[in-house]
């Protein structure tokens, strides 16, 4: 059964000269479905255009990209009863995550694997607490090959997150 949505709410400040009004952006967090593939698709390659360029190649990042991400974010949904998985984008959904194995009583650490050069990602990951425990060549669409990192956490619960990269630190 779906969990119902959690809702996290971050303050922004209007720049000076409008009045110092506040605004409140809210994102809602829900269980994706297999209708939200191909949006789901969209943001991986935007992010992979982003963050991968001149660790793969241009003509797959500038070609291919979209369509091999929509194939594989529908195999991914059509295997879900029996593969479960979680994708995290950015600080929150690392933290919401989080929580949810928490909540859930998921035994054991949490783990992701980045790729080796991409500095600003193992940045993040590093200044969350992660250790960095194995690595192993990982074949990429375009033909090419990496080294990928396995960040690990051993304790979860030190994800969570007060701020941008603050954990919370629990006693």
């Amino acid at each position: 059964m779906p969990s119902a949505p959690t809702t996290i709410s971050r303050a922004n400040t209007v720049p000076a000269g409008s009045l110092g009004v506040s605004i409140a952006p809210t994102l809602n967090f829900r269980e994706a479905t297999e209708h939200d593939s191909a949006a789901i698709a969209k943001l991986h390659a935007e992010s992979w255009r982003s963050a991968y360029r001149g660790f793969v190649s241009d003509d797959y990042l500038d070609n291919r990209v979209r369509t091999e991400r929509a194939s594989l974010w529908e195999q991914r949904f059509s295997e879900m009863a029996t593969k479960p998985f979680f994708a995290i984008l950015a600080e929150m959904l690392l933290n919401e995550v989080t929580r949810r194995l928490l909540a859930d009583g998921t035994p054991g650490g949490l783990y992701l694997w980045v790729i080796e050069k991409n500095s600003r990602a193992r940045q993040f990951y590093s200044g969350a607490g992660a250790l960095e425990v194995d690595s192993a060549g990982f074949p990429m669409p375009d033909g090419s090959h990496v080294v990928q990192l396995r960040c690990y956490w051993p304790d979860p619960s030190r994800l969570l997150f007060d701020g941008p990269l603050r954990p919370t630190v629990n006693t």
